[in-house]
């Protein structure tokens, strides 16, 4: 009896532990499972973020590009504006010279004429003063100064036609005068209002970069964050992979032998020695 009793307690002993491999494992299977599925989950959120934050950097990338791009276009703007202008100043003042050399010589030459023309009318009005001498002295002197008349016409016709042509100068210098200070005008607005919009855009362009730098920082942790998550999955897998792909034939055989140890101390309780 004393040996069925040792035998009874070595049974109970084993069922204990029986019993409790069987309810570790089940608490086992449960955390395999929880952190498994909880990797899969973080694995697939951070890579969804990757992506995420992929598309914001070439989103971003393409931002600066056209801001930068933008900035050039406006530069070469302002470049060739201030080409034009110097270009223009210089052909001003060219043709300002030549105006002043062309009212000066006008000028001149009409006061040439204009002495000229004083002299002769002087000396045919002398002329015509001695109309009233005995009339053979007249002809006389009138086959000398006849053409008088016609040549102060002349020069009238000439200093008349030199004042046009000087008005005229006037005229196209001052016209000429006006659209050079529009185009500096207009120049200038144009510079000032592109300077404006290059300011902008580097701004703009600026905080771009600052985004980029956050999300490449971003990017660069989420590598990280993967590359824990993958290293945690490939544990798992070590730790959890082949207990849970046994765990339902492992539990029942535990089952099977505690079935078999409760029908076999059952069986010694039941003997009679008598």
């Amino acid at each position: 009896l004393d040996a069925f009793s040792n035998v009874k307690k070595s049974m109970d002993q084993m069922l204990a532990d029986l019993r409790k491999q069987v309810a570790e494992n089940s608490k086992k299977q449960q955390t395999c499972r929880l952190e498994m599925d909880q990797n899969h989950d973080d694995l697939r959120d951070t890579n969804y973020h990757r992506k995420d934050v992929e598309t914001v950097i070439q989103g971003v990338e393409v931002d600066i590009e056209s801001a930068t791009d933008e900035i050039n276009s406006l530069e070469k703007e302002n470049s060739e504006t201030q080409t034009a202008v110097k270009r223009a100043g210089e052909d001003r003042a060219a043709e300002n010279r030549d105006y002043q050399q062309l009212v000066a010589d006008q000028r001149a030459a009409q006061a040439i004429l204009k002495r000229v023309h004083k002299i002769l009318a002087k000396q045919y009005g002398a002329f015509f003063q001695q109309s009233k001498q005995p009339q053979a002295d007249v002809a006389e002197e009138h086959e000398v100064h006849g053409a008088g008349p016609g040549v102060l016409g002349m020069l009238d016709n000439i200093v008349a036609d030199m004042t046009r042509t000087e008005k005229e100068a006037i005229h196209n210098e001052q016209r000429d005068q006006a659209l050079y200070e529009q185009l500096l005008r207009d120049s200038f607005e144009s510079v000032q209002r592109n300077n404006r919009a290059i300011t902008s855009h580097k701004e703009i362009r600026s905080k771009l970069n600052d985004k980029l730098v956050q999300e490449n920082s971003d990017l660069k942790s989420t590598g990280k964050e993967l590359s824990a998550l993958r290293s945690t999955a490939s544990q798992l897998q070590s730790s959890c992979g082949y207990f849970l792909k046994s765990f339902d034939s492992t539990q029942q055989k535990l089952v099977d032998e505690i079935e078999a140890i409760t029908k076999s101390k059952a069986i010694l309780s039941g003997a009679s020695f008598s």
